[in-house]
């Protein structure tokens, strides 16, 4: 969703011009490269894993786990991706005849995704897997979505990719809160493992607040100076981020330590981000519909 963000406002800026080919083609080369992450992940984060229960959006799958013969398979999978989707981006250019700014993007993209946990950098391990995340989820995939459909950028991209990366910021420290105990056993230092739930629970306040307050300064500013040449309503989104902040409140001022009514709290803070993602995308098509 965050990608179709991106292609979207890249369609409302070219009055609701659509290439299907290079959308799918562009959508096609940034999904290899997701599910060459899920792989590797699950491949370098194996002993780690296995300290910990999965939840739905924590913890890995159980796939290696209950098939550990399948565990280099994944590995090798991971790596077939990652070069499919650079050669998809090479192959992008050459048949768009546009500039390489994707095959950039989708380099940086798969290796970000590969040394998230892969030795020898490792940014999940050593502080740097919330940035890590935060630029390839809240950074390149939007922009990778506006240079497939167009292959340039404008201010409209740039002024969305600030709430995206504070929900992107919300998303990566959410997964993180689970995994809390498992994380300092194996040597992962995130934000969580580092200082605790608690501040967990806090930066989730602090970030949904930002974004709250973000969509609605953008709105007031742009009713004023009708500086954003688009016709997105930033109170919707403000309105629509309400959810995860009063989620985010509730667990700064409870601090669940429960398994359960933690797992139930991030579910909660997820699906409310992913709420924020679909009613955006949304909006988006009946503005594009509406050109």
């Amino acid at each position: 969703m965050v990608f179709s963000c991106g292609s979207l406002l890249a369609m409302l800026s070219s009055d609701g011009f659509f290439n299907v080919s290079r959308f799918i083609f562009g959508y096609l080369i940034f999904f290899s490269a997701q599910l060459s992450v899920q792989y590797s992940n699950e491949y370098f984060d194996f002993d780690a894993d296995r300290l910990t229960i999965p939840t739905f959006f924590s913890g890995g799958s159980k796939v290696l786990r209950n098939n550990y013969s399948l565990k280099i398979f994944s590995k090798w999978i991971s790596i077939f991706l990652a070069i499919v989707s650079i050669i998809l981006s090479v192959l992008f250019v050459s048949v768009f005849k546009v500039s390489i700014r994707i095959i950039i993007l989708a380099v940086f993209a798969n290796l970000l995704g590969w040394f998230y946990t892969a030795p020898p950098l490792r940014f999940s391990y050593r502080g740097l897997g919330e940035i890590t995340i935060m630029l390839i989820i809240g950074i390149m995939l939007p922009i990778a979505g506006f240079v497939t459909l167009r292959d340039t950028l404008d201010k409209e991209i740039i002024i969305i990719l600030i709430p995206l990366l504070l929900c992107t910021a919300m998303l990566s420290i959410a997964v993180e809160i689970p995994d809390y105990k498992a994380d300092r056993i194996s040597g992962k230092n995130n934000l969580v493992s580092v200082y605790g739930r608690k501040t967990g629970y806090l930066m989730l306040t602090v970030f949904s607040s930002a974004a709250f307050v973000y969509f609605i300064i953008i709105a007031v500013l742009n009713m004023i100076y009708g500086f954003y040449r688009y016709d997105i309503n930033f109170i919707l989104l403000g309105l629509v981020s309400i959810p995860s902040l009063v989620t985010s409140f509730y667990g700064s001022m409870v601090n669940p330590s429960e398994r359960r009514k933690i797992t139930l709290f991030i579910n909660v803070i997820i699906f409310s981000l992913f709420f924020i993602l679909l009613i955006f995308n949304i909006h988006l098509i009946i503005l594009v519909l509406s050109v």
